[in-house]
């Protein structure tokens, strides 16, 4: 089966362990000079804010809509039922 890609041959390597390791500290050396930026970065901007408080159960059931009225649980009417 022939090739019809874009007739383009693969370079031939002698020695692919020692391409591979180049490579390797290139790329090691491009991380380790953006990870030296951000850390400069973050000193000049001073430390991070502190996190929020922690939510406790109460914080998760509070309304938040109390200007609105819900609809989905009435009150019983005490005039309609008898007492016997």
């Amino acid at each position: 089966m022939q090739s019809t890609g874009s007739g383009e041959d693969l370079l031939f390597d002698p020695e692919p362990e020692r391409t591979l390791s180049k490579l390797r500290k290139a790329a090691r050396l491009v991380k380790a000079a953006t990870q030296e930026e951000v850390t400069l970065t973050d000193k000049r901007m001073g430390k991070n804010p502190p996190p929020p408080p922690r939510r406790t159960m109460g914080d998760y059931c509070r309304r938040t809509d109390t200007d609105q009225v819900s609809l989905g649980f009435r009150p019983a009417n005490p005039v309609n039922f008898d007492i016997k």
